[in-house]
């Protein structure tokens, strides 16, 4: 029987510094990069309240991407 792992908030590395998957520690090492971090198709969790800090801190843009469901009528050609 295989294992199943749950990799949902494994701990990857990046430039051989360990990094969590989850939103907040993505954004801050994204933050530290000196780039504009923009962020799309964001969705409103709570796990996002805890973007704003770092969007006043200006270490990512204060922009949120956030996509809406539109009926398929809106996007088909007459």
């Amino acid at each position: 029987m295989p294992t199943i792992v749950d990799l949902k908030y494994r701990t990857g590395f990046v430039g051989g510094r360990p990094l969590r998957t989850r939103l907040r520690e993505l954004c801050e090492a994204l933050g530290e990069l000196g780039i504009w971090v923009r962020l799309h198709y964001v969705y409103p969790y709570p796990s996002v309240d805890a973007l704003v800090p770092l969007m006043a801190e200006g270490r990512i843009l204060p922009y949120l991407d956030v996509l809406f469901s539109m009926p398929a009528r809106v996007f088909s050609r007459p």
